[in-house]
């Protein structure tokens, strides 16, 4: 037993004494610096460090326009609250720092095979040079070595030097034109108020105007996006192929405004009225349910042309939410909400609105009343005689709700 124990010993001596060798063996050596690269993928981001704030420009367009997503507005406010005292005021001149403002370039390489398959690779070439033989040359360490002739003409363009020329110093803002103060969309999906009764000599979606599985006229009774549907012209107007029309459907009535009025989608007619046939339209657009018999009404966006921005004003004119669309169990941010001021107080779409909680100076025992507490923002999309229409822009505080009072806080010149 002690014989076999030694022989062991000394085996497992021999074996790790030519461990060494063994792994010198096994390595291969490859020359980095002819490594091919089979693929390079580069990915740069550029952002400006800071932006100047000019007359008009509020967090929500800054973060729209650097981030790409106005709800980011709260990373810039971050980067600047040493300079931000109100994130709903800032003011002109004022050099904002942005968030992710660097260049960054990465590359992806790959090119060797795994080393467990250099095996397939040719060794390289060995070259043996007779020293004696090479001929001899005096160098002169008095005088700089003879710089290389290059033969422009011949030279390929990598050895020619790119033309210097000026950093351009043209901003986003100069090049992009104005965004107008109320979009498009916001206003088209938005509901209104009218004076009750109003609506009379409005068109109607008669029903669709493709076919079923069958060939039958299709009875579908809610219709979606690029569905053709019969229109039954509204009194007064001759539609045309191109002309675009609202469908809306009646809202509630409140008291002491006037109807509500609720797009659900637009309607781009396709086809004219010819003979006893009735125009078609193609559903272009949809804001809710479209269904047969909901009225036709023109596409008005008259008062979508100003791109002005609106003025921080101090002690602007009450007004209460009287209705909020869809009737949420909790409003928040994008929800539409109609106010009980209107155009003959001076409100015009684009003007800011504060909603908030008014100061509760009493005490009520050992408790004193709260401050004012601001809640949210709103912007006026859609303006009439017998109301305000605004979108809820920014929330603070999660009681935005019927009954809840605002003020205008900034006016459109």
């Amino acid at each position: 037993m002690m014989r076999n124990h030694s022989v062991r010993v000394m085996l497992a001596a021999a074996a790790v004494a030519a461990a060494p060798a063994v792994l010198a063996a096994q390595q291969t050596t490859v020359d980095t610096t002819t490594r091919p690269v089979t693929q390079a993928v580069m990915d740069t981001t550029v952002r400006p460090p800071t932006h100047t704030v000019v007359k008009g420009e509020t967090l929500w367009e800054l973060a729209q326009r650097y981030l790409n997503n106005p709800f980011l507005w709260p990373e810039i406010l971050d980067l600047n609250k040493t300079m931000i005292a109100d994130p709903h005021w800032i003011y002109p001149g004022q050099v904002f720092n942005l968030p992710g403002a660097v260049s960054s370039v990465s590359v992806a390489v790959s090119g060797f095979p795994p080393v467990d398959t250099m095996a397939n690779v040719a060794p390289p070439m060995t070259v043996t040079v007779d020293t004696a033989a090479l001929p001899t040359m005096a160098l002169d360490s008095t005088q700089p070595p003879p710089e290389p002739s290059v033969n422009t003409a011949t030279a390929p363009t990598v050895f020619k030097r790119a033309p210097e020329t000026a950093p351009t110093t043209t901003s986003v803002a100069s090049v992009a034109p104005p965004e107008p103060t109320v979009a498009k969309g916001r206003y088209l999906a938005a509901p209104y108020v009218v004076q009750t009764g109003t609506l009379k000599g409005a068109g109607q979606v008669i029903r669709s105007a493709d076919l079923d599985a069958l060939g039958n006229a299709d009875s579908r009774r809610m219709f979606k996006a690029y569905d053709n549907v019969l229109l039954q012209t509204p009194a007064g107007m001759t539609l045309n192929p191109g002309d675009r029309l609202m469908v809306v459907k009646r809202g509630p009535s409140l008291r002491g405004l006037g109807d509500v009025i609720i797009p659900t989608g637009v309607i781009l007619v396709t086809h004219a009225a010819e003979g006893d046939a009735d125009p078609v339209g193609q559903v272009v657009k949809l804001y809710g349910e479209m269904t047969p018999g909901q009225l036709l009404v023109p596409a008005d966006t008259a008062d979508l042309s100003s791109t002005a921005r609106p003025e921080p004003i101090a002690d602007g004119p009450w007004a209460s939410i009287k209705w909020v669309l869809s009737d949420p169990v909790l409003p928040t941010v994008q929800n539409y909400a109609v106010l009980d001021i209107t155009s003959a107080d001076g409100v015009k779409p684009g003007d800011m609105f504060q909603v908030f909680r008014a100061a509760d100076t009493q005490k009520k025992g050992e408790i004193p009343g709260l401050p004012e507490v601001v809640i949210g923002t709103a912007q006026a999309i859609r303006v009439t005689a017998y109301g305000t229409t605004v979108m809820i822009t920014t929330q603070r505080q999660p009681s935005i709700n019927v009954g809840a009072r605002v003020r205008v806080s900034a006016r459109m010149p």
